[in-house]
């Protein structure tokens, strides 16, 4: 019978490799995701030992510990971790079965705090915030690594202040409003004092989920603080209030009311970053699709530029060298070898050609089922509206 033992032991990518051998008898499946979370750590040097680690029961075989081992076989980084020996059989039904500890267990941080930093690069990275990469390294709004010095950056401790103000989320106080504060902020398009009044303004405008003011300003009041907000912002509130949200209809060119919207707090921050953009918010209704403006807002507050390469299962991708907060360029090269590329800046997806010999004139539009072509003589550009179906044509997102 193998006595109980506990020790902490030097786990080199070797001994990791001998002790997966052991891992005969788990019914879960290796997450690809959970390794990647554990490795961002171990490269970033942020990785240390605690209670948890790798567990052998009393037939040697491993029931804890695979996603660690398979981090430590990947990067080949050593590390020192527990390990447990003559566990009983059964215990692996007693492992992982609790609750996950949350960013807001872990930070001591309010949820509010929490989304409003995380909705920005929900904006650009892949799956809602999942994946991508952000200052040459891999990215996810669930890794708390990732995200860490972001919550206790600039970005956090702006959100920290609204949430001082007030902690509801709700109508005009979106975690996406307050994101779109924050950055405009940060990137100097406002001052804080600016910034923060307007946050200040939309408290005392808010109103609960029965459409009932919350505040004790007169009618005469409200209306004195509605003519403070700039008119986009204005047109903005009054659409939320009426619990609708402006989406840019690719088909009729212009935007749209709608009720029903998906990952509403990424459109409400690129609305309101819009309407705090001092050279348009005096329009009464939003008008373009993509404003140059919002991306310059969310190339801020010195990273440093990103000379990087990777290489995929068939692919190169060279990442420029950009001054950005949230997102990276990707390019890739057409797949007939013609003079182009393909590009993905900031999720807006397209490719770019130049002919030998036939022109299509100059500055002519032409709007096709899922792209939009702009020709400049010899040079066209084209710019995906709308995911193509056919397998050969389609525009992966292969970009961070």
């Amino acid at each position: 019978m193998t006595l109980l033992s506990a020790q902490y032991e030097r786990i080199t990518p070797e001994i990791a490799a001998e002790y997966l051998v052991k891992n005969t008898r788990n019914y879960r499946k290796l997450s690809h995701s959970k390794v990647s979370v554990i490795k961002r750590e171990l490269i970033a040097g942020v990785w240390m030992p605690s209670t948890q680690g790798i567990g052998f029961d009393t037939d040697d075989c491993m029931v804890d510990g695979q996603h660690r081992l398979s981090a430590i076989v990947t990067t080949k980084i050593p590390v020192t971790m527990l390990v447990c020996r003559g566990l009983p059989p059964a215990v692996k039904d007693k492992i992982d079965v609790g609750n996950r500890r949350t960013f807001a267990d872990l930070t001591g941080l309010p949820h509010s705090v929490i989304s409003t930093v995380r909705v920005p690069f929900r904006a650009v990275l892949n799956g809602n915030g999942r994946s991508g990469v952000v200052k040459g390294r891999m990215a996810s709004t669930t890794d708390l690594t990732f995200m860490k010095p972001y919550l206790e950056g600039e970005l956090g401790r702006l959100a920290k202040n609204m949430n001082d103000v007030c902690g509801s989320t709700h109508g005009l106080l979106n975690v996406g409003v307050r994101a779109a504060i924050a950055l405009s902020i940060m990137n100097g398009n406002c001052t804080e004092d600016y910034g923060l009044d307007i946050f200040n303004k939309l408290v005392s405008l808010r109103w609960n989920r029965k459409g009932i003011p919350v505040t004790n300003l007169s009618l005469l009041e409200r209306r004195a603080t509605e003519n403070e907000l700039p008119l986009l912002l204005l047109s903005l509130v009054t659409k939320v209030r009426d619990g609708v949200t402006p989406v840019f209809d690719q088909n009729s060119n212009a935007y749209v009311d709608a009720t029903e919207v998906t990952q509403r707090a990424t459109k409400l921050m690129f609305l309101t970053m819009q309407a705090l953009d001092s050279s348009m918010n005096e329009q009464e209704n939003f008008v373009n699709e993509y404003n140059l403006n919002v991306v310059q807002a969310l190339t801020c507050v010195g990273l440093t530029s990103l000379p990087i390469s990777y290489t995929t299962n068939t692919h190169q991708h060279n990442l420029e060298r950009i001054h950005t907060m949230f997102f990276i360029q990707a390019t890739l090269p057409l797949n007939d070898d013609t003079k182009g590329f393909r590009f993905n800046y900031f999720g807006i997806k397209g490719l770019t050609r130049k002919r030998k010999i036939k022109s299509r004139g100059w500055f002519k539009r032409e709007q096709g089922k899922c792209m939009t072509a702009y020709h400049f003589g010899k040079r066209t550009v084209y710019f995906e509206h709308r995911r193509n179906r056919i397998g050969t044509r389609k525009l992966f997102h292969f970009a961070g």
